[in-house]
């Protein structure tokens, strides 16, 4: 009776730990299943984000160009000028236009540069923003779109193939190995070659060990 008991109990034992183990893992599928209504992926873009990238006029704009186009061409350097090695170190201030001022007390003469009247020129911008915002951040070029949580684009099916999302791919990457055999220098081995002719020409028959 004490072997037919400790049997018993042992089934017991085995039946609750499988209980436990059932329950721990509807549980987690319980979680799992919670979380994947939860968490939504930050990579699709919603009908206001392609609509503002399609309508997004060229042209000049408050914090400065926005045709890059333009802007990376070398034949108009309107925004970006390059410093050489010899002047790189003078200050940004110095300019050609100064005014002549009367110190009432030296009596002497001090000069001041003007700021740069050019509407083409960025620092004209961001200068002008400054003055009249000094406590809020300088836009950048351009407004980065932000990705959205809740997408309410539909489906793709309406947009041309051009038009449609393409979802961002991680690229390529090469194996690298030494024993890697191109695919000419496998089919010029004079047995492959052969192989391959009687395979074409429907002469190969298996050998029968």
């Amino acid at each position: 009776m004490t072997e037919l008991d400790d049997t018993l109990n042992r089934i017991y034992k085995i039946h609750e730990n499988s209980k436990r183990v059932t329950k721990h893992k509807k549980k987690i599928n319980e979680t799992v299943h919670f979380l994947n209504k939860v968490i939504t992926p930050l990579e699709f873009e919603t009908y206001y984000t392609y609509f503002q990238l399609k309508s997004f006029q060229k042209g000049y704009s408050e914090t400065g160009i926005v045709d890059l186009d333009e802007v990376r061409n070398k034949d108009r350097p309107l925004y970006y000028t390059k410093l050489n090695k010899k002047n790189k170190d003078k200050k940004l201030s110095e300019s050609k236009d100064k005014t002549t001022r009367r110190s009432t007390r030296l009596n002497k003469k001090t000069e001041e540069p003007l700021p740069e009247s050019n509407p083409h020129n960025i620092d004209f911008y961001l200068n002008e923003n400054e003055g009249k915002h000094n406590d809020e951040v300088v836009m950048l070029m351009e407004d980065v779109v932000p990705k959205s949580k809740k997408p309410i684009r539909r489906s793709d099916v309406i947009l041309p193939p051009k038009n449609r999302y393409i979802r961002e791919r991680p690229p390529a990457i090469k194996p690298e190995s030494s024993r890697l055999i191109k695919y000419s220098a496998f089919t010029n081995v004079p047995q492959i070659k052969s192989f391959i002719k009687r395979c074409a020409n429907g002469e190969y028959k298996k050998s029968v060990q």
